[in-house]
């Protein structure tokens, strides 16, 4: 039998009015800390479980955030979603999600579903681009975004990561570990790289090697790229997994990292902190975007705010033991103090 508001209320001693401001979390429910403990130990021990549906048809509110994502099968990204969920919980949200693939021509209709389904809200993520998120502008009202490419956003609704001072910060610490030439591996035909613009701040378009992100990289492709690039010692990846794939080729091939070779990755995976040699890398600031977004959704949800300045957060650079600063002396290899 579902235990309702009234059990809760006898249970702890208060007004059914009471629990349902507490629930609800309404301002108006002035109340001491020994109350809302009791609140807190009735609904615990009689295992209370709210009926989402009553409450939208009472209050016009689902308390339900939906989440479109466009990369969900990467883990940085199912890293961001797992933050969202958390930081949605933790302020009694339940949250949604709907995966549209590497195709964000298919997001109108994820938020279109989602709100459909009665999300009060809708968070969007990826890498739009200007016409992408143009296609969103009717759902401009109950949409937040997070966008990865500093050149687009919808007014009014946009969270941003800032890759470009992170990879800069990172090449300039190889590049004063005595490293000239970087070449920077990647998708040389997604302009929209923020990674991308910041490489080539510092290098030319020349340091820039396609990477077949989507593809297969073998045995046969790596031996390629070390014998076209003989001069470059030090490889910026587009991601950790093809950084980690690199390592993997080297330490096979009789190479050493980073006495031979500097190997930089982007996105932090659990794997880079592990793998031995520990992979130096980038960090999106994931939990704290998180509970800004969720911020954000909140104002929405209870008409405190219509828009909001457009947020930039920053990546952070973390080296590790694949970029230590290192100088070779014959045959004797030394970290530089």
């Amino acid at each position: 039998m579902r235990t309702t508001l009234k059990d809760i209320a006898l249970h702890a001693g208060v007004s059914t009015a009471l629990v349902s401001n507490y629930l609800n979390g309404s301002r108006a429910a002035r109340m001491s800390d020994a109350t809302r403990e009791r609140i807190e130990k009735a609904l615990k021990e009689l295992d209370y479980q709210p009926s989402w549906a009553a409450r939208a048809l009472r209050t016009g509110k689902s308390n339900i955030i939906g989440l479109a994502g466009t990369m969900l099968n990467y883990e940085v990204n199912q890293s961001e979603m797992l933050a969202l969920f958390y930081a949605a919980s933790q302020r009694g949200y339940q949250l949604s999600v709907q995966f549209t693939g590497d195709d964000p021509a298919r997001l109108p209709g994820a938020v279109r579903s989602l709100l459909a389904q009665g999300c009060d809200v809708v968070i969007v993520s990826g890498n739009l681009t200007g016409e992408d998120c143009r296609k969103l502008a009717e759902y401009t009202p109950k949409l937040v975004l997070i966008n990865s490419n500093k050149s687009s956003e919808i007014a009014g609704r946009t969270i941003r990561y800032d890759y470009e001072s992170a990879v800069l910060t990172a090449l300039e610490d190889l590049k004063s570990s005595g490293h000239e030439n970087i070449c920077y591996l990647c998708d040389k035909n997604w302009s929209i790289d923020q990674r991308m613009s910041a490489f080539l701040s510092m290098y030319p378009a020349e340091n820039l090697v396609d990477c077949n992100l989507y593809g297969m990289r073998d045995k046969a492709w790596f031996d390629t790229l070390l014998a076209s690039r003989k001069e470059c010692r030090a490889f910026f990846c587009i991601n950790d997994m093809i950084a980690l794939e690199l390592m993997q080729y080297l330490l096979l091939n009789g190479k050493k990292v980073p006495e031979d070779y500097s190997v930089l990755g982007f996105d932090n995976v659990h794997a880079a902190a592990m793998t031995i040699p520990a992979l130096s890398s980038i960090a999106r600031p994931l939990d704290e975007v998180a509970s800004r977004v969720i911020d954000r959704c909140e104002e929405i949800i209870k008409d405190r705010s219509t828009e909001f300045e457009t947020e930039i957060f920053k990546c952070i650079y973390i080296p590790r033991s694949t970029t230590l600063r290192r100088e070779k002396q014959g045959d004797a290899v030394y970290e530089k103090e």
